[in-house]
């Protein structure tokens, strides 16, 4: 495999064993799902990512030069059916790409209630952070107790998004998902879904989780996923959802003309 480091392709990155940025997760990153070696949505993930780094008052890498290293890594490496391109900068100016195969969860979720609050101003919560601590800590507890992910609520008991995905749930036969006001992450899939497939913001109060008709977890990773089961609450897998499933992952395929 080749990773993209810096300026150039390498088969093995070597890191500063001082650097405190990469050793103290100083940095951002985006992900980007793949398709038969094609990225989707790229531009926006790097808009995404100069926004993240400006708000952590980071330099970025040149974005054309960023472009340019993407291009080499998905031409230096096998094009996946699937796949998840990373790319990561730090704030002592080191920048990877890399690309792996990537294998997309098809199995419903079960999500759990994460035990502590996560505060809707929190200075980075917009930012998709290198500092990933406390939703690795989400991912465990979850797995330890029998669950996929955990569901996180703010300091209004508004629902705001799991540790790895944006939420979106069904009711009155209409799709919402949470307002980035409540805290969570503003997802590329979520946007594409609010401006192409009429999905609507609102708030969730986590006391009306049992009045929602279906609910759903999106990501550029695993577009939509079902859920099937938060904490006791158990959700049909409705035909809405499939057919929403369907409909989004058709327009993807279509727009990279695959």
């Amino acid at each position: 495999m080749k990773i993209w480091h810096n300026t150039k392709l390498v088969d093995q990155v070597e890191l500063p064993q001082t650097s405190g940025a990469w050793l103290m997760g100083d940095g951002a990153f985006e992900t980007i799902r793949t398709y038969l070696g094609r990225p989707f949505a790229l531009e926006q993930h790097l808009i995404r990512l100069q926004c993240s780094l400006d708000h952590l008052q980071i330099r970025a890498p040149e974005m054309k030069d960023v472009l340019a290293g993407v291009e080499e890594v998905l031409a230096a490496n096998a094009p996946h059916e699937n796949g998840r391109l990373r790319i990561t900068v730090y704030s002592d100016g080191q920048w990877l790409a890399t690309h792996f195969p990537h294998e997309a969860s098809i199995t419903p979720a079960k999500l759990m209630r994460y035990p502590d609050i996560k505060f809707s101003k929190y200075a980075i919560a917009n930012v998709k952070s290198a500092s990933y601590a406390e939703n690795f800590r989400a991912i465990r507890l979850a797995r330890a107790r029998g669950f996929d992910d955990c569901l996180f609520v703010n300091e209004k008991d508004e629902v705001i998004e799991s540790a790895m995905a944006n939420v979106l749930w069904l009711r009155d036969g209409k799709w919402f998902t949470p307002k980035l006001s409540s805290g969570g992450l503003p997802g590329v899939t979520r946007a594409l879904l609010i401006q192409h497939f009429g999905v609507l913001e609102s708030t969730l109060q986590e006391s009306e989780m049992g009045k929602v008709e279906s609910l759903a977890l999106v990501s550029s990773l695993r577009e939509i996923q079902p859920v099937e089961r938060y904490e006791s609450i158990l959700y049909p897998i409705s035909k809405s959802l499939t057919e929403f499933q369907s409909s989004f992952h058709a327009w993807v395929r279509d727009k990279l003309g695959i």
